[in-house]
């Protein structure tokens, strides 16, 4: 007889290869996802899970959160963020730089159960909210070879650099942060390294263009804050996507709502979906102040929202499993339910809502169904489950 530690039966999985869905159960013996049973062979496990009509899921990925709790005044705590709400690995925006980052590693990517990957930010103290402080984007701080050793010394845990596109940062120089961001970003993947570029487009300065700013971007760049209305937009005068945004997509570059509070508004959500423009990848860009807070507080939120605005769900759930994990380049030990994956594992179902959810700018929209969470495991170890699951 086989013996499993947990055995999923009947859920809805996401189909890797075809981009559907499909039944099956999963199974899963120490912290791996393994084989199922021959036809006709016996079975029982230590726990079995009755998932018919619910999603079960690779642990759901936020690409972007500020998760440097210990050492910054804007990060947020991974576990008590994360876990309960499916999310088991997680990449961390950019809250520390080179000179900081050994103290992030110690007091999180050490410390929390969340598997928590992340993006070098240029300046050497990374982002705080200390209003034109530790954000520099003076190039001439962009200290090249404390960048490149930062990445060598902690390969798995940095997927790539931060830099943010805003008025506030950005002052005269143009693109010339961007485009030396993506100087040191070659020289990195020149040695071998995964190194994107986590691209933040804000408020930007009225000299600039949004389009310049794609153009710059090189395959596997991820646009971030993609649906924020401050400044120029990604949509133009007619309100339809912008030429030089559909370029850049069809050259590979990403895009990722990372909605935070004042990065996105429904109405935004409403002229990308009519022009058929979905975010490749969701995430929270939650911080220390918004944990929990309303209008936008966790990657559950950001999902519910854009279901409401009707982008449909299992795209959605692509956009926070699988399509994440390629751009970190993790896919294989995140995102994936294949025989071999750790047993990170999230079991959502769609429940009947009458929420009406908000955004910062006035925009509501009522959610007649939204994402619930039920129960997650890390590594097989039951880390969260609803009390009637």
């Amino acid at each position: 007889m086989e013996r499993y530690d947990f055995i999923f039966r009947g859920g809805t999985l996401l189909d890797e290869e075809n981009g559907g869905v499909h039944t099956r159960d999963v199974y899963v013996r120490g912290n791996r996802i393994v084989p199922a049973p021959e036809p006709g062979q016996e079975c029982d496990a230590g726990m079995v899970v009755e998932a018919r009509g619910k999603y079960v899921l690779p642990g759901l990925i936020d690409r972007h959160a500020h998760l440097y709790y210990e050492g910054s005044n804007i990060g947020a705590p991974a576990d008590a963020l994360c876990l309960p709400s499916g999310v088991t690995t997680a990449g961390d925006g950019g809250t520390a730089g080179w000179a900081t980052f050994q103290l992030l590693h110690k007091t999180a990517q050490l410390r929390y159960l969340t598997d928590i990957k992340c993006f070098l930010h240029l300046s050497p103290f990374g982002v705080h909210d200390v209003e034109g402080w530790a954000e520099s984007h003076d190039p001439a701080v962009f200290d090249q070879e404390r960048i490149l050793e930062t990445i060598r010394q902690y390969p798995d845990a940095i997927r790539g650099l931060k830099i943010l596109m805003d008025a506030k940062t950005l002052g005269d120089r143009g693109l010339a942060p961007l485009r030396r961001a993506v100087e040191i970003a070659n020289l990195a993947n020149a040695e071998g390294y995964h190194c994107a570029l986590d691209v933040h487009v804000a408020n930007l300065p009225q000299s600039l263009d949004i389009c310049d700013v794609a153009a710059a971007m090189r395959p596997g760049d991820i646009f971030t804050h993609v649906f924020q209305n401050r400044g120029q937009t990604i949509f133009d005068d007619g309100g339809h996507i912008r030429q030089g945004i559909l370029d850049a997509r069809e050259r590979g570059v990403l895009f990722d709502c990372c909605n935070g509070r004042i990065h996105w508004s429904f109405e935004n959500y409403r002229r990308a979906l009519a022009d058929d423009f979905l975010p490749d990848i969701i995430s929270s860009d939650i911080v220390r102040p918004s944990v929990y807070m309303r209008p936008g507080f966790s990657l559950i939120h950001a999902m519910c929202a854009l279901l409401a605005a009707g982008m449909e769900e299992t795209a959605i759930l692509r956009a926070v499993t699988k399509n994440p994990a390629k751009a970190m380049g993790i896919y294989g030990p995140a995102g994936s339910l294949r025989v071999g994956s750790p047993a990170d594992i999230a079991v959502l179902e769609m429940a009947p809502s009458d929420q009406l959810l908000v955004d910062r700018f006035g925009g509501q929209v009522k959610a007649e169904r939204i994402f619930l969470p039920l129960m997650t495991l890390k590594w097989g170890q039951v880390v969260f489950r609803q009390i009637f699951f």
